[in-house]
Order: structure tokens, then C-alpha cells, then sequence
């Protein structure tokens, strides 16, 4: 009788720490996910998005900005050093975007909260490069260029 009462505690035992840990791991993921997106959103994210904005007059964030047509008002402008900057700027945004995304499809990080930082910001960006990473694609001959931002545009995408 001692021995089977002895038993069911340490089942329930262990079973209260088998939670507490799952508990945990969700609570260290969500807090992963915020402080990395207060990280993005204090650091190089909003000054990629400053110098896009002010040396470029390109709003990448806003809707229907595309980046062949910022290239093309820079193009015609006869400052070709303008449009590398502006190209290597993006690369850059689109990299920490991808970093973000990816850490979100391997669990490291929250979904939801990314979703709920990064919402309309990740789709208008991806539209305004859909043209740019595809040509990105080319030129690396590679698909998987910033595919998990494309992947994750289309999943939040309400259409």
C-alpha cells in the first residue's frame, strides 16, 4: 500500500514538473520573441528603415512602393551609387526580416508575437521587394533567397 501511494506521487510529481517545463518553454520562446523584436525595433532595423525613408524617399513599410520604382526615380537621377546603397540597405532589411522569420518556423521564437510586431511590416516589405527578391533569386541562382519571408508574407497575408 506504502509503495503504491509512493508511486502516485512521484507520477503526480513528475507530472507537475513535465508542465512547469512546457510552461516554461513557452514563456522563454514568448519572451525570446519580444525582447528580439524591441532588440530589432531600437537598433539596425529602424535605421535601415530612417535611411530608406530620408536618403532614398522610399517608405518600404508603406503600401505600393516597390523597390523597381525607387531604382528607377534613382536611376534617372544619374547617381548609381545611390541605387547600390539603396540595393545593399534592402538586402540588409530583408536579411533581418529572414532571421526573424526563420526563428519563428523553428520555434525559437513566438509566432503570435511576431505576427503581432511585425503584421504589416513584413507584407508591405515583401511586396515592395517581391520583383527585387526574385531577382535576387536569379543572380544567386537560388530559390531559397529570403524564402521564409516570402513564406510568412503570404501565410499573415489576409488574401
Amino acid at each position: 500500500m506504502f509503495d503504491a501511494i509512493q508511486l502516485l506521487a512521484t507520477v503526480i510529481g513528475l507530472g507537475l514538473v513535465i508542465y512547469q517545463l512546457r510552461r516554461d518553454s513557452v514563456w522563454n520562446r514568448q519572451t525570446k520573441a519580444h525582447d528580439t523584436l524591441n532588440a530589432m525595433v531600437s537598433g539596425d532595423f529602424v535605421e535601415i528603415l530612417d535611411e530608406l525613408l530620408i536618403d532614398f524617399d522610399w517608405d518600404i513599410v508603406a503600401p505600393e512602393q516597390p523597390y523597381a520604382d525607387v531604382r528607377q526615380r534613382l536611376e534617372m537621377s544619374g547617381d548609381v551609387k545611390d541605387v547600390t546603397r539603396m540595393t545593399a540597405r534592402t538586402v540588409h532589411l530583408l536579411r533581418v526580416l529572414e532571421t526573424i522569420t526563420i526563428s519563428c518556423k523553428k520555434g525559437l521564437i513566438d509566432e503570435e508575437i511576431c505576427r503581432e510586431y511585425l503584421y504589416s511590416i513584413l507584407i508591405n516589405v515583401h511586396t515592395n521587394t517581391a520583383e527585387f527578391i526574385a531577382s535576387e533569386r536569379m543572380r544567386r541562382r537560388k530559390d531559397s533567397v529570403f524564402e521564409h519571408v516570402e513564406e510568412y508574407a503570404k501565410r499573415w497575408s489576409p488574401s
